[in-house]
């Protein structure tokens, strides 16, 4: 039984996390650095809502767990596994959609010399728009063993530069 605790508690902590990275996190990161807070200040509160984490998602599977065991039939338990299953994968989905997780704006592209702009994972339309202003490369700071996500996206850009010739 604690081996299906520990995989329940997988889901929901990668779901939780990803929730957190993408929604809590960043405002309160974004809200500390505007104020002009400490660096430690930003890792306290970076710490804090870890452990949050930690603690809803342990509490939360508790919960469903307790109603795995106490259900008697497969369609039962199933019902129970279908939420955490279905939000991993969401979770998972998201992370290879990188204008979701970090859509451009118009602080986010920056020019820091002649020829040189640094911005967002560059989607095929920003890619032809860089081709069509003279830029003749990407530099990506992606890494391959990032995964899964990293490597699919590097092959992308890959893919997506040599059609375009960059």
């Amino acid at each position: 039984m604690s081996f299906y605790f520990l995989l329940l508690l997988g889901f929901v902590g990668y779901s939780i996390g990803t929730i957190t990275l993408l929604l809590p996190l960043r405002w309160v990161v974004d809200y500390i650095r505007d104020h002009g807070y400490s660096a430690n200040t930003e890792k306290a509160a970076v710490i804090g809502l870890i452990i949050l984490v930690l603690i809803v998602t342990i509490w939360i599977s508790k919960l469903i767990f307790d109603q795995l065991v106490k259900e008697e039939s497969f369609g039962g338990k199933l019902k129970w596994l279908i939420v955490p299953i279905l939000l991993f994968s969401v979770s998972i989905w998201l992370f290879f959609q990188p204008k979701l997780i970090n859509p451009v704006t118009e602080t986010s592209v920056t020019e820091i010399s002649i020829g040189y702009t640094i911005g967002p994972f560059p989607e095929r339309g920003k890619l032809m728009q860089l081709k069509a202003q003279g830029y003749d490369g990407i530099i990506s700071l992606l890494h391959p063993l990032i995964v899964p996500f990293e490597p699919v996206l590097i092959n992308q850009l890959k893919s997506q530069t040599t059609e375009i010739g960059l």
